[in-house]
């Protein structure tokens, strides 16, 4: 996935000189692919209000009797009303667990992390756990999912951030308007539109300076005036600061842009493969996706090419299943490996592994569950 920083002053890409940067090792990152959960449970809905959970056969393990529902790691969720205001937490046979008068913050995904969700009751935020039960008290004005074991949260017009006991274990200085997770080094924070990082005890490992600043697990990317590169853990240059774009690392390596070509670099902004290409998608649990022209091929960490750019589309997102969605057409959409051969040839107006085994196509509203080889998993008659 790329995070595009384009610095353009009237039509004219600048391109600055690399500045004098500190001492840089570097390191691994993790497969981005790595952290995916294998799901055992697919959501469908036979109409409205019919809705439950088949495995990878099509059998029913969750009856269709719901509004919705949500599978989320391990949680799952149905609301109870039209509201969205009261939730059901079930077990993997439908069976309630738990639940209350709790709504949540659904936008692209359901916030779960480390075990908990972040719910609303009473107008306060608390966290429930898999079963339902709220075992931190909703007690804040705002909270936020957890991260290495913290979680940001608002409570009297003060950011903290809270332990999965609910304790707070770092109150953010005042002025603090913007606040981050928490990862390796510290916590991004924001201060009137500038960014520095907060320690775990509280104070700034640097103070708010850079207009963009962001956390990419362990690294921190930075954007400061005409500058844009990596960020050592103390606020210096560890990198050169004339890239155009640096996008996310995967297996310690990550998509960049220079002078309006596309290359690969390690986690001290060193090139591991040139600048050549059009536009470059990384290395998440397959090959490096990269662009000639109009056309897209594969390359491995080395920059061998594996298969020339020949697909008119291929999905910067995860390879899972080492499989990936591709185009001949940008039209209809089908399925390739990590060698780029056509597994399921492109005929379906989206289609997308999403794990366990599992393909989701769609054609028009008709949505079909698919095998890795492309046939149709047959949903079972309604229990």
């Amino acid at each position: 996935m790329v995070l595009r920083v384009a610095l353009v002053l009237g039509g004219i890409v600048l391109s600055v000189p690399a500045l004098a940067q500190g001492s840089c090792v570097a390191q691994s990152t993790p497969d981005s692919a790595s952290h995916l959960d294998i799901p055992a449970l697919f959501p469908h809905c036979l109409g409205d209000k019919q809705c439950g959970a088949v495995d990878k056969t099509g059998a029913w393990k969750i009856p269709p009797v719901h509004i919705d529902l949500i599978v989320e790691q391990d949680f799952i969720v149905v609301p109870e009303n039209e509201e969205w205001s009261k939730f059901a937490f079930l077990d993997a046979t439908g069976q309630k667990l738990g639940g209350g008068d709790y709504s949540i913050n659904i936008e692209e995904e359901v916030p779960v992390a480390e075990g908990l969700l972040p719910v609303i009751a009473g107008g306060k935020m608390g966290y429930a756990d898999r079963t339902g039960a709220l075992v931190i008290p909703a007690t804040f004005d705002e909270a936020f999912a957890f991260q290495e074991g913290l979680a940001s949260v608002v409570a009297g017009g003060r950011n903290l951030f809270i332990d999965k006991t609910g304790n707070t274990i770092v109150t953010v200085p005042e002025g603090i308007d913007d606040v981050g997770f928490f990862s390796k080094h510290g916590a991004v924070v924001g201060r009137q539109g500038t960014y520095g990082l907060l320690g775990r005890d509280g104070a700034f490992v640097f103070e708010p300076r850079f207009p963009t600043l962001y956390a990419d697990g362990p690294i921190l990317v930075g954007l400061e005036g005409d500058r844009l590169g990596i960020v050592g853990p103390t606020g210096e240059w560890v990198s050169p600061t004339d890239f155009q774009s640096i996008g996310s690392f995967s297996n310690g390596v990550a998509p960049a842009e220079k002078e309006g070509k596309w290359g690969f670099i390690d986690t001290c902004g060193n090139w591991k493969i040139e600048p050549q290409y059009d536009l470059a998608a990384g290395f998440d649990g397959g090959p490096g996706r990269v662009k000639i022209g109009d056309k897209w091929g594969l390359i491995d960490q080395a920059g061998k090419e594996i298969v020339p750019p020949t697909f008119f589309h291929v999905s910067d997102g995860i390879w899972i299943d080492g499989l990936i969605s591709y185009s001949p057409d940008e039209e209809k959409y089908g399925i390739i490996d990590t060698t780029g051969k056509i597994v399921i040839e492109a005929r379906y107006d989206s289609i997308e592994p999403i794990g366990g085994g599992v393909l989701l196509a769609y054609s028009g509203e008709d949505e079909k569950m698919l095998n890795l080889d492309g046939s149709e998993i047959m949903i079972q008659p309604k229990p």
